[in-house]
């Protein structure tokens, strides 16, 4: 994701949203985790994309923020999972020329591409199974790289950014936004919660100097019942159980930043659309009334 693919100026609102988040950012208080629920369409996404873009815009200097849908990812989800992550992230540090670099993870994701099992061979368990035993996966194949070898790789890379990733927080401020939640694979948001969530947010013993996470989704983890404290949950995890309801003025600016200048002129259309939404309509919904109206209106006027 890059800035380029987001409108600023399109932006309506979230006032609250936003001044929990930037809260967050200040690390005074015990929270790291911020939480975004609500149904499809309302909006999440896009809040999501302007908060990465405050990051870079609204700092000086930028703190360093990457976005990821986890809509889909192949077989190797946790593999890709990072490695997209990875990518949002350096992409960020080069838009807002932010010094980011994961060493171990970059020196073993080479010798991966590379076939070069050296490095991952100090990491094993000496019990365990020998990586160069015959295999029918690796029969016929000169250089022996075989399915072990590469989930074996897979996972210390994976390993390896997580390392790099608690070093790099300690040194700067670094944002994580995942969004899209409920899409994800069963086992990929476990992977999540327990390997980023609880050491990187819950933990306030070992967990990095200067790292926040965001989660987004219309179905998201119930952490007050996974903690059995409440008490804990509040002072851990700030919540957005739904995103907060426009008034008329945002109808607005809503459709005149969407092309509908002509409608944000009108109270009659306006109230109408601001009570659709208070119906529970999402945006996209709101657009497409938005253009039937003006389609409406202009067959009556030619007629």
């Amino acid at each position: 994701m890059t800035d380029q693919e987001y409108s600023p100026e399109k932006f309506i609102d979230r006032e609250d949203e936003r001044l929990l988040f930037h809260q967050l950012l200040k690390f005074q208080d015990d929270a790291r985790l911020l939480t975004i629920c609500d149904a499809g369409a309302r909006g999440k996404s896009t809040l999501l994309k302007h908060l990465r873009y405050e990051c870079g815009w609204h700092h000086e200097p930028s703190k360093l923020a990457g976005l990821v849908l986890l809509n889909e990812f192949s077989d190797y989800s946790r593999f890709d999972f990072v490695t997209q992550l990875k990518k949002d992230l350096t992409d960020f540090a080069g838009e807002y020329s932010l010094k980011l670099r994961f060493p171990k993870f970059d020196r073993l994701d080479r010798a991966r591409s590379n076939s070069d099992f050296a490095p991952f061979r100090t990491l094993l368990d000496p019990d365990a199974p020998d990586p160069d035993a015959p295999t029918r996966a690796d029969a016929g194949s000169a250089e022996g790289w075989n399915q072990y070898k590469e989930d074996t790789a897979r996972r210390e890379c994976v390993d390896a950014f997580l390392e790099d990733l608690r070093k790099i927080s300690n040194t700067q401020p670094l944002i994580v936004l995942l969004d899209a939640w409920e899409h994800a694979e069963a086992e990929l948001r476990e992977w999540i919660v327990h390997r980023i969530v609880r050491p990187f947010c819950f933990n306030t013993e070992v967990r990095p100097e200067t790292f926040v996470l965001v989660l987004a989704g219309r179905e998201l983890p119930d952490f007050k019942h996974r903690m059995g404290d409440e008490g804990r949950f509040k002072k851990l995890v700030k919540s957005i159980p739904v995103l907060g309801l426009w008034e008329e003025r945002h109808v607005r600016d809503f459709l005149k930043a969407n092309g509908y200048e002509d409608l944000s002129q009108e109270e009659d259309s306006v109230s109408y659309i601001h009570a659709r939404l208070k119906d529970g309509w999402s945006l996209l919904a709101v657009q497409e009334l938005a253009k039937a109206m003006r389609a409406g209106k202009k067959a009556m006027r030619s007629g």
